[in-house]
C-alpha cells in the first residue's frame, strides 16, 4: 500500500519546499557551530585554561592562581593554570594564538612579550594581530637587588664598585624588563655588567640568593619576600614613588636615573577571533574579582597596583610601552650595550636552504662559479643549517652522489659532486 506522503511527494512545489527546508536546516547547523553562536550558550560550560608564559613561582604565576581561585567560585568552572615558559614568553603566547578562539584558552602574560620581544627577535612566532588584550590587571615596579656577598650598601657605592670590576646581573630572560633595565643602567652609569638570563623571575631571584650572580633588577613582587626576610638587599626601586612595602628604599629618580623608571604590566590576552560575548563575560567577572577586598589585599602584598584596563586604553598603554622600549633597545645597540645585535631578517626558505647546501657542496654552484672538488677520500664532516624545517645533514665527502635539500617536504636525487 502506498502512503499518503509518498503519493504527495511529487506534488507541484513539494520538491522546492523540501529543498528550502533542507537549506534552512543546514544554515542553522552552520550557525550553531560558529564561535559567535556558541558564545550565546552558557559560558563557561567546561574548565578554562590559563596559559602563563613564565615559570611557576613567579609573580605572574602567583597572580594567575589567585585570579583562578576567585573566578572558579564566580563562574562555577575550574580555571587551571598551565605554565608554558620559554623564549621570553613567546612559546606560551604562540600556543594561545593558535588555540581555538572560544574563550577556553586564555594567556596570562607580562607586557614584555608584546612590547620588547618584537624589537629583539627577527620574527615573532605569531602574527601581531593574532591576540588581543582582554584586560591589563595590574602593574608593579622593579627592584634593584644585590646578593648578601656584595659589600655596597647604596646604589652609588655599587656603581663605583662595578666601574672597576664587572658585576654579574640576573634577569628573567632575554628581552625581559630586567634585561632592558640592566642595559639602561650600564649605559647611563658606565658600570660594567655581565648579563646572565634565566627562564623567569623566580629562577633569577634564586640565582641571586645563592650567589650565582651579584645583582639583578627584577620584578618587585618576586624580590620582595627575600628582601623582607633579610636574605637580599634592595638598593633602589624603579617606580615613580617609593614602595609602601619598602619605604626606606629610594627610587631611581631620586638617585638621578630617571630613565631607569620601569613598570611591569600583568595582563590577559585571547585569540583575536574570540566572540565578544565571551570576552564580556570574562571582563565582567575579572572586574568583580579585582574589586574584592581579599584580592586587593593580595595585590598590595605583592606591591602591585590594580589597573583593570580594557579595550582602547589597554591597547594604547601597550602601544606606548612598545614605542618607548623600541627607542631604548635601539639606543642601547648604538652604544654597544647589553642588547643583542639587531637580528637579520630571515631570507626565504629557498634562499636560506640553497645557500646552506651550496656551502655543503650539495647544491649546484651559481652560474659562473667554479665547482670545487670535495675534501679528501674517506673524510667525514657535518654541515648543519637551520631552515624553517630544521634539517641537519651528515655528509660523506667521498660519496659520488647525495640527496638534495628538503624543499616542500620531498628529497630529490642530486647531481654528482664532482
Amino acid at each position: 500500500m502506498t502512503t499518503g506522503f509518498l503519493k504527495k511527494k511529487n506534488a507541484p512545489g513539494a520538491s522546492r519546499r523540501l529543498a528550502l527546508a533542507t537549506a534552512a536546516c543546514a544554515a542553522l547547523s552552520l550557525a550553531l557551530g560558529s564561535p559567535a553562536a556558541r558564545a550565546d550558550a552558557a559560558y563557561p560550560a567546561k574548565p578554562v585554561k590559563f596559559i602563563t608564559n613564565f615559570p611557576a613561582g613567579g609573580p605572574l604565576d602567583i597572580l594567575g592562581r589567585a585570579l583562578g581561585d576567585v573566578l572558579q567560585k564566580e563562574l562555577k568552572q575550574p580555571f587551571v593554570v598551565d605554565n608554558r615558559p620559554g623564549a621570553g614568553g613567546n612559546i606560551g603566547a604562540d600556543l594561545v594564538a593558535k588555540s581555538p578562539a572560544d574563550g577556553y584558552t586564555v594567556l596570562l602574560s607580562i607586557d614584555s612579550t608584546f612590547t620588547i620581544n618584537p624589537h629583539l627577535y627577527a620574527s615573532m612566532p605569531f602574527a601581531a594581530n593574532a591576540l588581543k588584550p582582554l584586560m591589563i590587571f595590574s602593574s608593579s615596579g622593579l627592584s634593584f637587588g644585590v646578593a648578601p656577598s656584595v659589600k655596597a650598601t647604596t646604589l652609588p657605592d655599587f656603581i663605583a664598585q662595578a666601574k672597576t670590576e664587572a658585576a654579574t646581573f640576573s634577569s628573567a630572560g632575554n628581552g625581559s624588563p630586567g634585561h632592558l633595565a640592566a642595559g639602561i643602567f650600564s649605559t647611563a652609569t658606565g658600570a660594567k655588567i655581565t648579563h646572565v638570563p634565566y627562564k623567569g623571575n623566580a629562577p633569577a631571584v634564586m640565582a641571586l640568593m645563592s650567589g650565582e650572580v651579584q645583582a639583578g633588577i627584577l620584578a618587585t613582587p618576586g624580590l620582595l619576600p627575600q628582601v623582607q626576610a633579610g636574605k637580599l638587599r634592595a638598593l633602589a626601586v624603579t617606580g615613580r614613588q617609593r614602595s609602601p612595602l619598602l619605604p626606606e628604599v629610594p627610587t631611581v629618580g631620586e638617585l638621578g636615573l630617571k630613565d631607569l623608571e620601569f613598570e611591569v604590566l600583568y595582563l590577559a590576552m585571547v585569540p583575536a577571533a574570540t566572540p565578544e560575548p565571551v570576552m564580556q563575560t570574562l571582563r565582567q567577572s575579572l572586574q568583580k574579582t579585582l574589586a574584592l577586598p581579599e584580592l586587593k589585599s593580595r595585590l598590595a602584598s605583592l606591591d602591585m597596583v590594580a589597573l583593570g584596563e580594557t579595550g582602547g586604553p589597554a591597547v594604547e598603554h601597550l602601544a606606548i610601552n612598545q614605542a618607548r622600549y623600541g627607542r631604548i633597545v635601539k639606543a642601547d645597540r648604538d652604544e654597544g650595550g647589553l642588547m643583542p645585535p639587531a637580528p637579520r631578517r630571515p631570507r626565504s626558505a629557498l634562499g636560506s636552504t640553497a645557500s646552506s647546501l651550496r656551502a655543503a657542496r650539495l647544491w649546484p654552484c651559481k652560474r659562473g662559479q667554479r665547482r670545487r672538488r670535495p675534501l679528501g677520500e674517506a673524510t667525514r664532516r657535518e654541515a648543519r643549517h637551520s631552515p624553517p624545517l630544521g634539517v641537519a645533514l651528515l655528509v660523506r665527502a667521498d660519496a659520488r652522489t647525495a640527496s638534495r635539500a628538503l624543499m616542500g617536504g620531498l628529497w630529490r636525487a642530486s647531481r654528482p659532486l664532482v
